[in-house]
């Protein structure tokens, strides 16, 4: 069994919000198990993704998709928005509830 942790990244530009994550071991090392992103125009966004994290539990849900069995997330971490309005990070509290709902779902 070994531990993970999850970052999540976002850019904000003129015309796009892009959303990139990161998977790393806890050991040693910190190995990245898995990179990924999304790009999103601003233009044709419905912000309501960004907003209520379905963005981040789709992003782990892909992660955990293309994980092998054995691996444990230990952290989430989010990088705070400098503009709340298009993105925010959700209640701790809620976001426990979300990952477990997924973990649930996914197994």
């Amino acid at each position: 069994m070994e531990l993970f942790r999850i970052r999540f990244i976002n850019k904000i530009r003129p015309d796009t919000i892009e959303i990139r994550y990161r998977a790393v071991l806890e050991a040693h090392s910190s190995d990245t198990i898995f990179e990924g992103h999304q790009c999103f125009n601003r233009h044709y966004l419905d912000y309501t993704i960004l907003k209520n994290g379905e963005v981040a539990l789709r992003a782990i849900t892909n992660i955990f998709s293309a994980l092998p069995e054995g691996l444990v997330l230990d952290k989430v971490s989010f990088e705070q928005s400098h503009d709340r309005n298009l993105l925010q990070v959700q209640p701790k509290s809620s976001l426990i509830t979300l990952i477990i709902i997924l973990l649930i779902i996914i197994s």
